[in-house]
């Protein structure tokens, strides 16, 4: 007979999976506009430029995921990332060059942050609070709790990605200002573009997810007082 803990983890596994999706779909949908829009005309990147699931889903993405919900991790380590889009920045220049690299790499974590802040929007329109601690209906009926754990795991999925997205964006920004010249190309770009910034993710991360958290609250209590 499965214990209620189990229970509990398959519920949140459900709602996480349900929340993977549109995060990641929505935010690498974004970003390969934007980097279009911007002068990577590639067919690499216009394969992303696409609404479909699927297309954006990364495996080692959903099992960090499941990794972390049965192995009782942290939420600040679920990364539940999505693929990569293959941009070549050296393919963005022109007039304003600068402006449109922050676009290309900070469009991302922007998107991120425009859901998590949605979700925290319907969660207290459901007469839920965001967090522990604040007073819950005592009648909901199942669409309402399903929606409430949807939505509270959009929260976590969107907070990690704003974090992780912007130290990563950052990071790749100096290392072109450093190495104008095409540096991503080369194979040490596999470590300098994915390693270090999510190595700084993990440090700063239960740092930085409480600003985030002190954010969402006043968000809360403005909806709440308005």
């Amino acid at each position: 007979m499965l214990s209620i803990n189990t229970i509990e983890s398959v519920k949140f596994l459900i709602a996480m999976v349900a929340a993977y999706f549109p995060t990641v779909t929505i935010s690498g949908y974004f970003e390969a506009l934007i980097a279009r829009k911007m002068g990577d005309r590639s067919e690499y990147v216009a394969e992303f430029i696409s609404l479909n699931p699927m297309v954006h889903a990364n495996f080692l993405g959903l099992a960090s995921i499941l990794l972390a919900v049965f192995a009782n991790l942290k939420f600040f380590i679920i990364l539940g990332f999505g693929q990569t889009i293959p941009i070549n920045l050296q393919a963005i220049n022109g007039q304003h060059r600068w402006l449109k690299l922050c676009a290309v790499l900070f469009v991302r974590p922007l998107i991120n942050l425009l859901m998590l802040i949605s979700a925290v929007v319907i969660l207290v329109f459901l007469g839920s609070g965001v967090f522990p601690g604040v007073v819950q209906l005592t009648s909901l009926g199942s669409l309402t709790v399903a929606l409430q754990s949807i939505c509270t795991a959009i929260i976590f999925l969107n907070m990690l990605a704003v974090i992780l997205y912007t130290v990563y964006g950052l990071f790749k920004l100096v290392l072109v200002y450093a190495w104008p010249d095409g540096m991503e190309h080369s194979g040490f770009s596999i470590f300098m573009f994915y390693a270090i910034p999510v190595l700084m993710f993990l440090l700063l991360a239960p740092y930085l997810r409480n600003l985030l958290i002190f954010l969402i609250y006043g968000v809360e209590a403005y909806l709440r007082n308005s």
